[in-house]
C-alpha cells in the first residue's frame, strides 16, 4: 500500500480538521475533549460533525505520557500556558 490515498477513498480531507476554526468564525465555540470527523460507518467515511470520543482520550496519565513520548521522539518541547 501507497503512502497515500486517492481523492474520493471515503477519507476525511485536509480541511476536515478546520472543524474549529470553523466554529469560531461562526461565533460558536467546540466544547473541550471533543473529536470532530467523519460521522458515517464506522466514522472512517461520511460528512464531518462531532463524533465518539473514546473513554481513554480523558485518561490524564495516558494524556502525559504520549505528551512526553511525542517530545522525546520529535525533539520539540511545547510550553502549556
Amino acid at each position: 500500500m501507497s503512502g497515500h490515498h486517492e481523492a474520493g477513498a471515503g477519507l476525511a480531507g485536509a480541511g476536515d480538521g478546520l472543524a474549529q476554526r470553523l466554529l469560531d468564525v461562526r461565533g460558536q465555540r467546540a466544547p473541550e475533549r471533543a473529536r470532530y470527523g467523519p460521522t458515517g460507518r464506522m466514522e472512517w467515511v461520511g460528512p464531518v460533525g462531532k463524533g465518539t470520543l473514546e473513554p481513554c482520550a480523558h485518561d490524564k496519565a495516558a494524556m502525559a505520557k504520549l505528551w512526553a513520548l511525542s517530545e522525546e521522539k520529535t525533539g520539540l518541547s511545547w510550553s502549556l500556558v
